[in-house]
């Protein structure tokens, strides 16, 4: 858990915890694709997240379980 000093509360929105969990675990087969920077909504703005999300789109695989989209420059 991050606390005061701590950077990583910054890093990600609130949607990190028990949300996002509980939405995946509806949807059966489903990965959550995390990234490892600021904000959220990262498709176009992130070239890792894109690839990611194109490559499940185009090929019906979802990414690995923990996987994390942290490619330099994305």
């Amino acid at each position: 858990m991050a606390g005061r000093g701590d950077p990583r509360h910054l890093r990600r929105p609130p949607v990190v915890g028990a949300h996002r969990l509980n939405a995946a675990d509806q949807i059966e087969g489903s990965v959550l694709l995390h990234h490892d920077g600021v904000g959220h909504g990262q498709h176009y703005h992130s070239p890792c997240v894109t690839d990611h999300v194109n490559d499940s789109v185009t090929t019906l695989r979802t990414p690995e379980p923990d996987t994390t989209a942290n490619r330099p420059g994305g």
